[in-house]
């Protein structure tokens, strides 16, 4: 037989088929099962190249600020031995360095007496542009077999009762010219430094990501030629 039809004017009102699904769950006593949510299909999406070199911009320079925020941090809370953190920063057609020397409770009192030579309780910049220059003798640069000069941009240190107390920093950034951007092996030696490279999104796009191998008193530091 054919199956009947509604009388006219009468609304039949459909369950939906969840509903549906549920019902016959019941009566067949199966478990209910939880709708399964439709999961959208992501497809990878290449940045454009300008908008690629913003982002690796960027990325640097918040890995630039995190790294200058460091010495902020550690100087902040006073601690027994002294720590040595270089930063390297390798540009196409130079080398910058930024060293900071965070002296502890142990050494403090006697780096702030030889720091603060007229003993007034400040290190003017003078004051701790002689000692930069004393901590930069130690660090030896050669690129492609020649010996890069360098020169100090500026140093600058917390007063001396800061650094008496193990709280304090001394800060100085030097900068020695150099072809990077043609390629070849940097090597750094700087004993008993922590050091940290970095590198301008401009070397990057142009020669590719140096490699870093660590040495016993540095670094080597090799960049692709372009």
């Amino acid at each position: 037989m054919p199956p009947s039809l509604p009388a006219p004017g009468i609304r039949v009102r459909r369950r939906s088929t969840v509903r549906g699904r549920r019902a016959a769950a019941r009566a067949t006593g199966a478990a209910a099962q939880p709708d399964e949510p439709v999961r959208p299909r992501l497809r990878p999406r290449s940045l454009p190249t300008g908008r690629q070199s913003r982002h690796r911009t960027i990325r640097a320079a918040l890995l630039a600020l995190a790294t200058a925020l460091l010495p902020l941090v550690a100087s902040a809370h006073p601690h027994a031995e002294t720590l040595r953190q270089a930063v390297l920063i390798l540009a196409p057609d130079a080398v910058r360095i930024r060293l900071t020397l965070l002296p502890g409770t142990d050494e403090g009192p006697a780096f702030a007496a030889r720091v603060d030579a007229d003993g007034d309780g400040l290190v003017s910049e003078p004051e701790a542009m002689e000692k930069a220059r004393a901590l930069l003798a130690a660090a030896h640069l050669t690129w492609r077999g020649n010996t890069l000069p360098l020169a100090p941009l500026f140093a600058e240190a917390t007063p001396a009762d800061w650094l008496a107390a193990g709280s304090g920093s001394l800060t100085l950034e030097a900068r020695a010219a150099a072809d990077l951007a043609a390629g070849g092996t940097l090597i750094v030696e700087m004993p008993g430094w922590q050091l940290q490279p970095l590198y301008e999104a401009a070397l990057v796009d142009g020669t590719g990501t140096p490699e870093v191998r660590p040495r016993p008193d540095g670094l080597v530091l090799r960049v692709p030629a372009p």
